[in-house]
């Protein structure tokens, strides 16, 4: 339902200041990136990976720094073949280092950017190993990193929805569900897309009550969000009709249905081909229930 999600960490600054050739193509890399001139701060950054690794050699956080600021202007440029040689040398310069808490914090952000060069090069089964190595870090760490931390398990629910592995997908909306709740509350964007994130798994998880009751929830949220006349509303309207019909609550699906369909009819805008598996869906759901006429109707739209 959502797309992926790209979250972009403020770059890292030196911390040795005696190397001032460093530090200074460092700074400029940085301006320019600030900027978003990406080409022309990529070539400033090969050079300042040249001179960290002259100044302080391999395992040192300013080599390790350089590549990483690197890989994100690659990153922002789409470069992803660059990105990636440079996001995986930075773990070996961050891993050489040791094992204190700024390095793996660094390693847990270079970790969620590797899986979203995965995940849009339609890799999502390679995606979900880095992104699972990135959200366990941060799920350790939520204090100052739980801007991240949402990004990231919305990542992982997207990759889970890809693959359509429902079980994934119901178990990061219900560990992040609580965090959401906490730090952005119950009206926020980000806590709807989770609630019917985890509607959507239990229904294919053929738990229809439990998908019934939260996708009601979720329908809550996105009126007080959206408002009624938009797709979003109309497609919780679906997802409830399926999940009440099998439950064969005729009434309540009928409901569901006919209010989605009067949105979608009115926005018109709306994709076509969506608009046409909509129609059939209410046609087998009148043919099914021996309503020929009605059923007819839809199927001739």
């Amino acid at each position: 339902m959502k797309r992926i999600l790209l979250f972009f960490l403020p770059l890292f600054l030196s911390t040795v200041t005696f190397a001032q050739t460093f530090t200074e193509l460092n700074d400029q890399f940085i301006k320019l990136y600030q900027q978003q001139n990406y080409a022309a701060a990529v070539v400033i950054g090969e050079k300042a990976v040249v001179k960290a690794k002259e100044e302080f050699g391999t395992q040192n956080i300013n080599y390790a720094i350089s590549l990483y600021n690197l890989a994100e202007g690659y990153f922002n440029l789409k470069n992803w073949d660059k990105a990636l040689q440079n996001y995986r040398i930075a773990t070996a310069s961050y891993q050489s280092i040791g094992n204190i808490d700024e390095v793996q914090g660094q390693l847990a952000s270079i970790n969620n950017s590797i899986g979203t060069i995965f995940f849009v090069n339609d890799k999502p089964d390679s995606a979900i190993s880095y992104f699972n190595r990135s959200a366990d870090y941060f799920f350790l760490h939520i204090k100052d990193n739980t801007a991240i931390l949402f990004v990231v398990a919305q990542n992982l629910a997207d990759s889970y929805y890809k693959l359509d592995n429902y079980k994934g997908l119901l178990e990061i909306a219900e560990k992040i569900l609580p965090v959401l709740f906490t730090e952005k509350g119950k009206n926020s964007a980000e806590y709807y897309a989770m609630v019917y994130n985890k509607g959507h798994a239990l229904y294919y998880l053929e738990r229809f009550a439990e998908a019934e009751k939260t996708l009601r929830d979720a329908l809550q949220l996105v009126d007080k969000l959206q408002g009624r006349n938009n797709d979003e509303y109309a497609a919780v309207l679906i997802q409830l009709f399926k999940a009440v019909k099998m439950q064969n609550k005729f009434q309540d699906a009928e409901q569901y249905l006919v209010e989605a369909l009067k949105i979608y009819e009115k926005l018109r805008q709306i994709d076509s081909f969506l608009l046409a598996n909509t129609y059939k869906g209410a046609a087998d759901f009148y043919s099914d229930n021996s309503f020929f006429e009605i059923a007819e109707n839809y199927y001739s739209k």
